[in-house]
């Protein structure tokens, strides 16, 4: 039990390559963030299950961790749900993510721009084949400044995909 404990943490560390200088380094903005106080916002259980909260000070901007069944489908159409229910309800405009070294440019997957409908089937049949995540399909259809930025050290990255 102990080993795959070690195991996870130790994956977790080194796929994130987090260090003191991480985010000033990979040169992600750091844009005005508002604080998300206490009682402001409040997750729908249909759409997650809130398993622990930290509170810092309460000027300090707001991180909210959400784990996933990464290439589960439903569980990455609960998280694009969810990161759409955050976006409406709280001014969370910034999204770090695993799986990504750079900011993210959903643009690019806007394929049909006069055919939104049509796109918005593009988009989930590639989250389907787990070619898209709920976080990705978020940003293709998110019309507010939301940006996602990646915050995976490259390299790391995918010595873990190739073990």
């Amino acid at each position: 039990m102990i080993c795959n404990n070690t195991l996870v943490f130790t994956f977790f560390i080194t796929s994130l390559g987090i260090t003191p200088n991480t985010f000033a380094a990979t040169g992600v903005p750091t844009p005005e963030l508002s604080p998300l106080t206490v009682g402001t916002l409040s997750i729908p259980a249909e759409l997650g299950q809130v398993t622990d909260t930290v509170m810092g000070a309460p000027s300090a901007p707001a991180f909210i961790h959400i784990q996933s069944a990464h290439g589960n489908y439903q569980a990455e159409k609960n998280i694009e749900k969810l990161l759409g229910y955050i976006e409406k309800n709280s001014s969370v405009k910034l999204m770090l993510l695993e799986g990504a070294a750079n900011k993210l440019q959903p643009e690019l997957f806007r394929l049909f721009p006069k055919h939104p409908d049509f796109n918005r089937k593009v988009t989930d049949k590639l989250m389907q084949e787990g070619y898209l995540t709920g976080p990705e399909s978020f940003l293709i259809e998110s019309t507010n400044k939301t940006e996602g930025w990646g915050i995976e050290n490259l390299d790391a990255y995918k010595k873990d995909r190739e073990a």
